[in-house]
């Protein structure tokens, strides 16, 4: 999860166990959890995301638990979307929800929830081999992208890149995210899918909760 998307965003992962708390922190350097914590708890428990406080966060990701078995994991994942679905409904300010989903058939259950975005892992999976196969020197960038130490992609709010009350084209939005180090790759309206590679020459009326992609 995400807090106060920008430069000064810092991030909250909610673990099942000690153990898996104690896997995450050997597998990565220490300087990357300067402004990340690490909490344990049972993630599709509601009791524990009440008191995460869930309207703090601009961003809320629900990865697949690995430990058990593909079904298991999506009904785990399932289940704490229902909660914060549950939690978030009378409130004015909603994070963007974001789910990965182990088997393509439990999509179905999203079309009853709230959710911005999803992605089944072995689809993502076969269309990235697929990249590969059409393109060998595809296969560096890719190993970069999901590297630990390799750049991130972000949901930022489109307004901390751009003041404006005016409509601008999406270069101007582009170049505004060059100017931190960041690439912007697409866009996201607010109840709309995430839209990538887009006519960068094309005008976006964006509003407070509208969001650009930026890999950073």
């Amino acid at each position: 999860m995400e807090k106060n998307a920008g430069d000064d965003s810092s991030l909250v992962m909610l673990v099942p166990t000690e153990s898996a708390k104690d896997k995450l922190l050997s597998k990565h350097p220490e300087s990357m959890f300067e402004d990340f914590k690490v909490q344990v708890g049972i993630t599709f428990s509601r009791q524990i995301l009440e008191e995460l406080n869930l309207t703090e966060f601009d961003t809320i990701a629900i990865f697949a638990n690995q430990d058990i078995t593909e079904e298991d994991a999506d009904a785990e994942s399932l289940m704490t979307l229902l909660h914060i679905h549950n939690l978030l409904e009378d409130k004015k300010k909603k994070p963007s929800v974001v789910i990965e989903i182990e088997e393509a058939q439990n999509t179905e259950a999203l079309a009853y929830v709230n959710v911005d975005d999803f992605l089944v892992s072995h689809i993502l999976i076969s269309k990235i081999m697929t990249q590969i196969a059409e393109n060998r020197f595809a296969h560096q960038v890719i190993q970069e992208l999901v590297s630990d130490t390799g750049p991130e992609f972000y949901l930022r709010r489109a307004n901390s890149y751009i003041k404006s009350k005016e409509n601008l084209p999406l270069m101007a939005y582009k170049e505004a995210a060059l100017a931190k180090n960041q690439v912007m790759v697409g866009y996201k309206l607010e109840q709309h899918p995430v839209i990538l590679n887009p006519d960068f020459t094309e005008t976006i009326p964006f509003g407070p909760k509208d969001r650009i992609v930026v890999v950073s």
